[in-house]
């Protein structure tokens, strides 16, 4: 396999050249070794340095198909690099998946329209908007443990598998931190484990086949704690979102779990689960259920309150409402007319 592999690579070597002569930077050959291999690169240290490589050797690298019949099944792999400027792959049809880890992507990444095996973000910083409106993803979808300081927009698009954005610091100062209305996502959704969001989520008429996953994550409103006391102030204002899943499916539970927090408004207006709707151990604000249709448990135990607590469930339909009495809001905050629940199971408070 060795041989195969430097084959491969000996033979993208000679395209780049042809097309790149009389600059080809050893970081950009680096890039097209990693890529014919069938091992995965060493993975470098957090702090070492990225060397730049051009956005348009990228695109070359994922759109010429000539090349493409060099590079392995694992597809494109850049592991440690910066990308100065933006890298545009909108409307490529791309036979394999592109991995970027520990880089730098200044500019941010068009894939507007484009078709794609995985598409991988971890570890990285980007430096501006993620646009994939319409993109068709033939595997999973993984932004984890990375920072973007623009929007995520995947409005419209097919996902075959997960999106996985766990441990995810989305630091944008104000609008839409990630949109995903239309959206149809093969897998499960997890926004969990460190999830963080200053900016607003919205999944409105979306369609998750597995679970939303929102266990530890943070979706927080100006003014903010660290790590995000260094981005512009916003007035505070009552009536701020964080998340907005109106009209969506979720074929599976929505777990708002292990110490969710979230200081804006969550609308699950006439959205349909086919699972539990489970708020456990979490610090809420103002949460509409209007016409939701629960096909589970909504669990409604362990909340942090406050005097600004609210919890409507107008219209919704439920099977079973599964509480403790600490949990509920004040009196004036809780709207329950026309709610149907098939059973009530009532927990007294552990001591």
């Amino acid at each position: 396999m060795i041989l195969v592999d430097e084959a491969r690579a000996g033979l993208l070597l000679q395209l780049a050249h042809a097309r790149f002569d009389p600059y080809l930077s050893e970081a950009e050959i680096e890039v097209l070794r990693d890529s014919a291999s069938s091992l995965d690169p060493e993975e470098s240290e957090t702090s070492a340095p990225r060397p730049e490589i051009r956005p348009e050797f990228v695109r070359w690298l994922a759109t010429e198909p000539e090349a493409a019949l060099h590079i392995d099944p694992k597809g494109l792999r850049l592991y440690g690099f910066t990308l100065p400027e933006k890298l545009d792959l909108g409307k490529c049809r791309l036979g394999f998946g592109i991995s970027f880890f520990r880089c730098t992507l200044h500019g941010g990444v068009n894939l507007q329209f484009a078709e794609i095996g995985v598409l991988s973000i971890v570890d990285c910083t980007v430096e501006g908007s993620i646009l994939a409106d319409g993109i068709d993803i033939r595997g999973a979808l993984l932004l984890r443990n990375s920072i973007f300081s623009g929007e995520i927009r995947v409005v419209g698009s097919k996902i075959k598998a997960d999106l996985s954005c766990t441990g995810a610091k989305l630091r944008v100062s104000d609008g839409r931190a990630l949109s995903l209305d239309c959206a149809e996502i093969g897998g499960s959704v997890f926004l969990s484990e460190g999830f963080e969001s200053s900016g607003l989520i919205c999944m409105v008429n979306a369609t998750i086949k597995g679970q939303l996953d929102f266990k530890g994550a943070k979706l927080l409103r100006l003014p903010m704690a660290p790590p995000f006391a260094d981005l512009p102030a916003i007035a505070a204002d009552d009536s701020r979102d964080a998340l907005t899943a109106d009209c969506a499916e979720i074929r599976g539970s929505v777990l708002m779990t292990q110490g969710f927090e979230s200081s804006g408004a969550i609308h699950l207006d006439n959205t349909t689960i086919g699972g539990q709707l489970s708020f456990f151990d979490a610090e809420v604000e103002r949460v509409n259920c209007t016409d939701l249709k629960l096909a589970g448990d909504l669990i409604w135990m362990g909340i942090r309150i406050s005097e600004r607590t609210v919890l409507d469930l107008t219209g919704a339909r439920i099977k079973n409402l599964r509480d403790d009495w600490e949990s509920w809001p004040p009196q004036d905050n809780l709207l329950l007319s026309g709610l149907v629940y098939e059973e009530l199971s009532l927990h007294e408070p552990s001591s």
